[in-house]
C-alpha cells in the first residue's frame, strides 16, 4: 500500500496539473465563468482528479455566496481525504484557491501558471521519492508477509 501512495502521487500531480492547464485555457483563451470552466475541466480528467474539480464548480453554483478561497478549500479538503498527496502539494493548491475568481484574466492566468510550476516541480519530487522508496517498501513488505507466512507454520 505504501508503494502504490507514491506512484499514485506522482499520477495525481500531473493530473491535477493537467486539470490546471485545462482551467487556464478555458478561463482566458475561451472566457468561461469559473464554475462552468471548472465543470468543464471535471468532465475531462481522470474520474479522481475530476470529482475534485466537480465539486468545486458545484460549490461555486451554491447560493449561500461563500467567497471563492472557502468554496475551493471545502473542495480541496474533500479531494484530500482520499488522495495521496502530501502536504507541501496541498499547499501549492491552496495558494491558488485564495487567487481564483478574483482577479481578472491576466491575473488568473500568471497564477494558475504559477501553481502548474509548482506542481510541476512536486511531481519530479515525488517522482525521485517514487524511485527511491517504492522498491524498498514492496520488499518489506513481502519480507513481513512471509515472516508471518512463516511463523504462523
Amino acid at each position: 500500500m505504501v508503494s502504490s501512495n507514491y506512484r499514485r502521487r506522482v499520477t495525481e500531480l500531473r493530473l491535477l496539473r493537467s486539470g490546471l492547464q485545462m482551467l487556464e485555457t478555458e478561463i482566458v483563451y475561451a472566457s468561461t465563468p469559473l464554475p462552468e470552466a471548472l465543470r468543464r475541466v471535471a468532465s475531462r480528467v481522470a474520474p479522481d482528479v475530476g470529482r475534485f474539480f466537480g465539486e468545486a464548480a458545484s460549490l461555486w453554483e451554491r447560493p449561500d455566496g461563500d467567497p471563492g478561497q472557502a468554496i475551493w478549500f471545502e473542495a480541496l479538503s474533500k479531494y484530500l481525504r482520499s488522495s495521496a498527496l502530501m502536504p507541501e502539494d496541498a499547499e501549492v493548491l491552496k495558494a491558488l484557491g485564495a487567487s481564483l475568481g478574483v482577479s481578472d484574466k491576466v491575473d488568473q492566468e500568471k497564477n494558475l501558471a504559477l501553481a502548474k510550476k509548482q506542481l510541476e516541480e512536486q511531481e519530479q519530487i515525488a517522482e525521485a521519492e517514487r524511485s527511491r522508496y517504492e522498491r524498498v517498501w514492496r520488499t518489506l513488505g513481502f519480507l513481513v508477509g512471509a515472516t508471518i507466512v512463516l511463523a504462523m507454520i
